[in-house]
């Protein structure tokens, strides 16, 4: 089960609502969100450059993070990328199932 990393660009007016909310009151409400979808919030920074915020989750099912994802864009303040990161074990676990590859022309 995987955790992403799920990078945030934001629009003027997204920093303004956490600018008069407070940057920690945000957090807690992303961390309110992922888990009342059934996962966990593992930490969340804040940035400068192109991306504004960078949140780490973890998801027991990729559709988890799907519909945080879908609220959060919906909205129209956030454009989100979002990257799946996998430990060494969930890495050797999918080493054991590897199939046969025939790369193209080959």
């Amino acid at each position: 089960m995987p955790n992403y990393l799920i990078r945030l660009a934001t629009t003027a007016e997204y920093v303004d609502g956490v600018l008069q909310e407070g940057f920690a009151v945000r957090e807690a409400y992303v961390k309110e969100l992922i888990e009342g979808l059934g996962g966990s919030l593992r930490s969340m920074y804040w940035a400068h450059g192109p991306d504004d915020a960078f949140v780490l989750a973890w998801a027991p099912e990729v559709e988890v993070i799907n519909a945080a994802l879908l609220a959060a864009n919906r909205a129209g303040q956030v454009s989100t990328s979002t990257v799946a990161l996998f430990t060494s074990e969930e890495m050797d676990e999918a080493a054991r199932k590897l199939p046969e590859y025939r790369p193209p022309g080959g």
